[in-house]
């Protein structure tokens, strides 16, 4: 597997995305309290060749598969991820599932829909 780029990003798992909507739903019908943005994330970075390997060791694949970084050192790396003061100051929102933890559990997911579509 080659990744081309070494880019920064946040990733946040689905059910903390749900519950940070749950908290925002419940804080804009309390009395006074106008709506607002807010960030919902990590806060934290994950460059893309590292959860390239987290997927690939979560899996049972890391005997076959190879994860490599191409070679560019003329490009600019990005850093893309939430600042999330707001959403834990205004919300009392903190995410509570881990990457690993995450990618085991969509992995786990995966499994079994395709186990299913195998027996249909």
């Amino acid at each position: 597997l080659l990744v081309h780029q070494r880019h920064l990003r946040d990733f946040i798992y689905v059910t903390d995305v749900a519950a940070a909507f749950v908290k925002a739903a419940e804080r804009v019908r309390e009395p006074g309290v106008r709506g607002g943005a807010f960030n919902i994330g990590t806060g934290v970075g994950t460059l893309l060749d590292d959860l390239a390997r987290l997927v690939r060791d979560r899996s049972g694949m890391a005997e076959q598969i190879a994860v490599q970084v191409a070679d560019t050192p003329a490009e600019r790396r990005e850093e893309v991820y939430a600042t999330t003061e707001l959403a834990r100051d205004a919300l009392g929102f903190t995410p509570a599932v881990a990457l690993p933890e995450g990618v085991a559990r969509y992995l786990d997911w995966l499994r079994a829909e395709l186990a299913a579509e195998g027996a249909r």
